[in-house]
């Protein structure tokens, strides 16, 4: 049996890990910073209204906005960078800036009363978004192999190859997981369920110490799926395929340049024909 060689990460895999980390963190402090800043002092800012509309001039009001912006942006690199992880923390960081700023202008000297109620829905918008990120933490802990760690179970580097679709879409199907175990055994064990994106991408055999033939994928926890297209159907196929004169033209270039003889070239336009 082949030797597998699990290991090799993707070119630009931990690259764009580490870019995705460091704009997570510049988009997460940005947006902390001007949510909390705003909600501070928004109660110091000269408002007019008029028929229940309010507006104001004053720039400071455009901390909301910059605010708002750098939290997208921290919601969409934290999400790609964890999952559900960052979607929930995404959720949370904004209330939490919010009631941080609010908590600030009390301090101030603004009256308590006046925020209670935004305070406490907010405060329930963030509860939401932290009971999301310890539900991803639970389930990156669950496909990571972290909890069968704990439980005794080894992790060794894998990969997946020899894909089965057994989906219509082409995207879900079996495989066979290739690693070494923690002695040096190769093994391939037949996986039912995987998913096609992960198919030649660094994985992860999580499998009981004595018997490694019962081994499941598990997924790093900074990873990047390789992009699963779906299959072409038929008339795709077909509309790729070269046709029958564009053949028998590259035939006939080929006995032009010599590198078909008489004979050759009669052979294959024959066989060309039959097919």
């Amino acid at each position: 049996m082949p030797t597998p060689s699990p290991s090799q990460p993707r070119p630009g895999g931990k690259r764009r890990t580490a870019v995705l980390l460091v704009f997570t963190l510049l988009f997460g402090g940005a947006a902390w910073y001007l949510i909390s800043g705003g909600n501070a002092i928004a109660h110091t800012v000269e408002w007019t209204c008029v028929a229940n509309e309010c507006s104001t001039n004053d720039g400071r009001m455009a901390l909301f906005v910059f605010g708002f912006i750098a939290l997208a942006g921290f919601l969409g690199t934290a999400t790609a960078l964890l999952r559900l992880i960052g979607f929930g923390a995404a959720v949370a960081l904004g209330p939490l800036a919010a009631i941080w700023g609010w908590r600030e202008a009390v301090a101030d000297g603004l009256p308590a009363a006046e925020v209670a109620t935004e305070t406490k829905v907010w405060g329930a918008v963030a509860a939401v978004g932290l009971v999301l990120a310890l539900l991803g933490l639970w389930i990156e802990l669950k496909l990571t192999g972290t909890i069968a760690l704990l439980a005794g179970r080894r992790r060794s580097p894998a990969v997946l190859t020899g894909f089965e679709p057994n989906r219509a879409d082409g995207l879900a199907g079996s495989a066979v997981l290739e690693f070494r175990d923690e002695s040096g055994h190769p093994h391939r064990v037949n996986v039912p369920q995987t998913m096609r994106a992960w198919v030649g991408a660094p994985v992860l055999a999580v499998y009981p110490p004595d018997d490694p033939r019962s081994a499941r994928v598990g997924l790093p926890w900074f990873r990047t799926a390789n992009k699963a297209s779906k299959p072409k159907d038929d008339k795709a196929e077909a509309a790729e395929q070269p046709s029958l004169s564009e053949e028998l033209e590259r035939l006939a270039a080929l006995r032009r340049d010599g590198m078909l003889t008489e004979e050759e070239f009669e052979a294959a336009k024959r066989r060309l024909l039959d097919s």
